[in-house]
């Protein structure tokens, strides 16, 4: 038995770029490519971002402490750096130099500012949605955060650099 292949009568793709054509043609155009770039720019976007939502709502649920282990260490050394900044006050050395006392001054301000920003993103209480919501405030704040962090180091360096001067 010998199978016969018949013609068929298909429709032939459009291989120009007329600006008359619905759909272009069959080739994309330029525009129409990055349409579909944009689109997937997007939609990686979002993956990454619910990713991010999803990791930190896990985080905060199976915590004990109700905060992502990043915002506890912050918090840690925010403290520390408050407890020694507050104690500069006290040092006789310290109290010569007005510059050092005032630095120290910010410092504290600064971190009692950020110590009560990372409370605020604490889950108290509260199952999954309770932890979702922080979660999300968390992926919010996450700019402001690091950049109290990075103001509070700087004001470290500068306490680390005056009472290095004071022991000269």
């Amino acid at each position: 038995m010998r199978l016969k292949f018949l013609p068929t009568s298909r429709p032939q793709p459009n291989l120009s770029f007329d600006s008359n054509t619905q759909t272009g043609g069959y080739p994309c155009e330029p525009s129409g490519i990055m349409e579909y770039v944009g689109l997937a720019s997007s939609i990686l976007t979002f993956i990454d971002v619910a990713a991010k939502i999803v990791r930190g709502t896990y985080e905060i649920h199976s915590s004990v402490s109700g905060a992502t282990q990043g915002n506890i260490h912050i918090a840690a050394v925010a403290e520390d750096l408050q407890k020694v900044s507050q104690g500069l006050y006290t040092l006789p050395e310290a109290k010569n130099d007005a510059e050092l006392v005032a630095v120290a001054k910010d410092c504290v301000a600064l971190s009692r500012d950020l110590l009560r920003e990372l409370d605020g993103l604490e889950k108290k209480h509260g199952g999954v949605w309770q932890s979702f919501a922080k979660a999300c405030a968390v992926l919010r704040k996450q700019k402001g955060v690091v950049a109290m962090e990075n103001r509070l180091d700087k004001y470290r360096q500068q306490i680390q650099l005056r009472l290095s001067f004071l022991l000269l």
